[in-house]
């Protein structure tokens, strides 16, 4: 777990490789419901940082939220792998 960070920009095909990977990533029957959401813009990435930092900074620790130069917001699209498990290929016999 990384709770420090560089606020030196990330490039943005170096972004752009680790947010792929998720296309790869294991996914239930390969329904591939992941969901990335790249947050690079300063105002909006301290607004994130606000939402959880706090509890680190009255604690002692370091901000680390707010020092990311990128936030990467992930998520998961359930319909996905609704659709995927009405496919032919997944449903058993007689439904």
């Amino acid at each position: 777990m990384v709770r420090h960070y560089r606020t030196d920009p990330v490039p943005s095909d170096i972004v752009q490789r680790i947010v792929r990977v998720v296309r790869r990533a294991p996914s239930a029957g390969f329904s591939q419901g992941h969901r990335v959401v790249v947050v690079t813009e300063p105002d909006l990435r301290q607004r994130i940082a606000d939402l959880g930092e706090s509890w680190y900074l009255e604690r002692g620790y370091e901000p680390w939220l707010s020092q990311a130069p990128v936030h990467l917001i992930l998520g998961i699209r359930e319909a996905s792998y609704h659709e995927r498990y009405q496919e032919p290929d997944k449903l058993g016999p007689g439904r």
